[in-house]
């Protein structure tokens, strides 16, 4: 079986090993709630893409034992969808919204006025212009003050970053900034490796982590490469010269180009050589990293 993103949810905060200072801080923060008998307060994570955004909500919904409903905004069609899933949210569960960066200023603030100040979204113009038809005719139209959603937590996710006084911002109540690191990977691809059964040590995922994060690749389909080149009847934990050949070849066909040739013209520009080659610049620390794992493959 395939690994799947799924599995890159840590089993609690406290096991969010790819940044324990958030988790521990989230941590705090949902006992405190749970304490006060109060939802969780409103939160943004700004962070890279797979920088573990939508695994620590589903940890913080878990840790609160609330339904979580996840929103990818720019697949919304306006204001009424927008309406149709705030009504359907329960008190203290929690909404995610994936992908506020991707909305116009408008329609972020209407996102934010509905949830915060239980407010409808405001119709665009073609649904305003069928609202004033309609109450043409005598039909009794309801006003935003009629709409009064629950009181739950809206956790919202973007890739750009934007400064803490930025408008976008005054409505959150917790504001963090998730990072993608070398660090960071190697956490998330011994996660994803141990739900497939397959274990290695914390030095070579760290050596593979610097090919896929300098590469741009995903976490999840370098987890299910390293699986399909060493197969259903690897033994585990798994020797760091398997996993060399496994992420050489992956790395050929997987790697994103745009992302090679930032670094290559990084390197270049500091007077380093460097090549194309698998095993060459801006990869010979992780090639390097990988063989010196051959000889000291312990895992944690």
């Amino acid at each position: 079986m395939p690994i799947t993103a799924a599995a890159i949810m840590p089993p609690t905060l406290s096991h969010l090993t790819e940044n324990r200072l958030l988790g521990a801080g989230l941590l705090r923060t949902a006992e405190q709630a749970l304490r006060d008998n109060v939802r969780f307060p409103h939160t943004l994570l700004m962070g890279p893409a797979d920088s573990s955004k939508r695994a620590i909500v589903a940890c913080i919904a878990k840790e609160m034992a609330v339904e979580l409903q996840s929103v990818d905004l720019p697949t919304i069609d306006g204001p009424a969808e927008l309406h149709t899933i705030f009504k359907a949210a329960t008190d203290r569960s929690i909404v995610l919204l994936s992908g506020l960066d991707h909305l116009s200023p408008p329609a972020i603030q209407d996102v934010l006025r509905a949830m915060l100040r239980r407010e409808r979204p405001r119709p665009d113009a073609q649904s305003a212009a069928m609202l004033a038809m309609r109450a043409a005719t005598g039909e009794r139209i309801p006003t935003s003050r009629n709409a009064r959603y629950a009181d739950f937590t809206l956790i919202a996710t973007m890739r750009s970053h934007a400064p803490t006084n930025a408008s976008i911002c005054r409505h959150f109540d917790r504001i963090y900034y998730t990072t993608r690191s070398v660090e960071t990977e190697a956490a998330r691809l011994r996660r994803l490796l141990a739900s497939g059964g397959i274990t290695i040590s914390v030095r070579t995922a760290k050596a593979v982590a610097a090919r896929t994060v300098t590469g741009g690749m995903r976490t999840v389909s370098v987890a299910n490469g390293i699986r399909d080149y060493l197969g259903d009847s690897c033994t585990s934990p798994v020797s760091g010269r398997a996993v060399t050949r496994a992420v050489e070849q992956y790395f050929a066909i997987a790697a994103d180009p745009l992302c090679v040739q930032r670094a290559l013209r990084a390197r270049a520009a500091v007077g380093t050589p460097c090549d194309l080659s698998i095993s060459s610049d801006p990869f010979s620390a992780a090639h390097n990293e990988l063989e010196a794992s051959h000889e000291d493959d312990r895992p944690c």
